[in-house]
This record gives C-alpha cells, structure tokens and sequence, in this order.
C-alpha cells in the first residue's frame, strides 16, 4: 500500500527520511525558533521577532498540513531565515557603542575654524 500523504508534514518526513531525518529537521527548526528569540531578547529588533513567528507558524502549520514540506514560497523564506539565523550574532553590539564612543572624544578635542 503507497501513501500518498500523511497530512503532517512530521509524518511525511518520518515516512520519507526515516527517524534520522526527523530529529534533524525538527532539531533544526526548534534551535532556529529558540535562535530568533534569543536575538530578538538581545538586539530588540522586530525583524528577529517575525522570523521566531515564521517558523513557529511553520511548526505548527507542519503538524496539521503536509504542504509546509513541498517547495513554496514560505518553504523558500523559512530556509532563508534559518540560514540568516545561522549568521546572526549573538552579543550586543558592544563595539558600535564603543566606537562611538570614541567618535565623541575626537569630536570634544578637534579644533574649531571659527
């Protein structure tokens, strides 16, 4: 008997890529989503915060639907925000304000033309 489709896209993926691939995408998108969070929690910005809701739409969406698994435009965005998660830094940015910082100190001591 073939099964056309498991109407969860963890079961098609269960079904497909065996336990292994399952625990890898689900590993995947659970340190995206705690990775989202966690900058936003940092650098305050909302961008961060719509990509945590993304993937939470989608690992939701995943447990009611298969169709989050097939290639779309929100399968297109969601990896592209796991890949920009990947490379988003986790420390505030403690050397803009240190630059500024000192940006501030040249402009107290640069001679005036007046």
């Amino acid at each position: 008997m073939l099964f056309r489709s498991g109407h969860s896209a963890y079961i098609d993926y269960l079904l497909t890529l065996g336990t292994v691939g399952l625990l890898a995408y689900v590993l995947g998108l659970v340190l995206g989503i705690v990775r989202a969070f966690r900058c936003y929690r940092l650098s305050q910005r909302c961008d961060y915060a719509f990509c945590g809701a993304v993937l939470v739409f989608g690992a939701i969406d995943g447990v009611f639907e298969s169709g989050i698994a097939d290639p779309s435009l929100l399968m297109f965005l969601w990896m592209v925000i796991l890949i920009r998660l990947a490379f988003a830094p986790l420390q505030p940015h403690l050397q803009v304000s240190e630059e500024c910082r000192s940006n501030l100190d040249l402009v107290g001591t640069a001679p005036t033309l007046l």
